[in-house]
């Protein structure tokens, strides 16, 4: 999923640098500064496999952990409901080698008083967060994303999934133990993965977020049929006021149903002329993700992305300046054809790099 490397393992320092602990299956965990994480529902169960932070060597797992003292026997374990949370690290007596000394990890922990859930429509709201801190260049419709209380409407036949958020009375997010938590719909089936998405279709269908006892109201989902000529779409660039450059990030085709709203997931088809190359989001057939240039030279680039539904068709080119630099045939990222790009459908070293490039932006509390 592409939500992976941001919600699902995430790399916690400890407060000296000592060990890294990967936190699985705890979507929306991140580091606050060595040693202490992002906001945490208190009671969640997560899971971690701490590693030796050898600089320049390969990583280590051989530590003994312990939460407030007590012996941790499983890599998963629950957090307390409330108070301090510090896991010790401490290297295992029964390995070998140079290890580092102990070290510790505090869970900032929260209670589930005051908070709401939503869905996040996650790449969206990294490329809002790149506008407003000028990196980068793209412009939404003021009503892309569905009101606060109001169903989202799914195109037939389309994909659409989000990510499961919690959120503090700021608007940050606030982590959450999949194993303990999550949405369920109607029927109180669980529907979330382990990184906290959730796949929605077209149809009628009413979802929660339910946590040690509470639950929190979330969108509901409807069918709804996408008019082909309301199809538009917004191009989002990265840019750096420094040099005054700038190259794609991915574009979101926009189209609506006769009430004027937002229809999300419609299957259509993009395409990309051009050295870009880019790759299908898997989470939603809406958005196109640009990942790397199969050019070889540098200077002024040019290319141009379709995306088309129902036989109508819109473009945008792209015009941007590659740094100079010396590059050899194989030095082109996998999925180039000669000095040509395009689309992939698939492709997890595409997903990796674009979460390099957006990573950063992601809203956190």
């Amino acid at each position: 999923m592409l939500l992976l490397a941001l919600a699902c393992v995430s790399s916690l320092p400890t407060t000296h640098g000592s060990w890294v602990v990967p936190a699985t299956e705890t979507p929306w965990v991140a580091s606050r500064g060595p040693g202490r994480t992002s906001p945490v529902l208190g009671g969640s169960t997560v899971c971690v496999s701490p590693f030796a932070a050898h600089p320049g060597k390969p990583p280590v797992s051989c530590a003994d952990l312990a939460l407030n003292g007590a012996t941790v026997t499983s890599e998963c374990f629950a957090l307390p409901l409330s108070g301090a949370a510090t896991l010790s690290v401490t290297p295992a007596a029964r390995c070998e080698g140079p290890l580092p000394p102990a070290d510790t990890l505090e869970f900032a922990l929260v209670s589930p008083d005051g908070l709401s859930a939503d869905f996040a429509f996650w790449v969206e709201e990294a490329v809002e967060k790149g506008v407003e801190l000028g990196s980068v260049r793209a412009t939404f419709p003021p009503d892309w994303r569905p009101a606060p209380g109001a169903s989202i409407p799914v195109a037939a036949g389309g994909k659409l999934t989000v990510a499961a958020r919690l959120r503090n009375a700021e608007g940050g997010a606030v982590a959450w133990g999949a194993r303990s938590a999550g949405v369920v719909d109607a029927a109180g089936a669980r529907v979330h993965e382990e990184d906290g998405s959730v796949a929605l279709t077209a149809a009628a269908q009413r979802y929660r977020f339910e946590a040690g006892g509470q639950t929190w109201p979330l969108p509901a989902t409807e069918a709804a049929e996408a008019v082909a000529g309301t199809l538009s779409m917004v191009v989002a660039h990265s840019f750096d006021p420094t040099v005054s450059s700038e190259r794609a990030l991915g574009a979101r085709a926009i189209l609506r149903d006769a009430q004027g709203r937002v229809v999300f997931g419609a299957p259509v088809v993009w395409e990309l002329e051009g050295p870009l190359l880019a790759v299908l989001d898997p989470w939603d057939a809406g958005r196109v993700l640009v990942y790397g240039s199969c050019s070889l030279r540098g200077g002024p680039q040019e290319a141009v992305v379709r995306v088309s539904y129902g036989g109508v068709t819109v473009h945008e080119d792209l015009r941007w300046e590659e740094p100079a630099r010396k590059l050899a045939p194989r030095d082109r990222p996998e999925g180039c054809k000669g000095d040509r790009g395009g689309v992939r459908e698939n492709g997890g070293d595409a997903l990796t790099a674009l979460v390099d490039r957006l990573g950063p932006l992601v809203p956190h509390p």
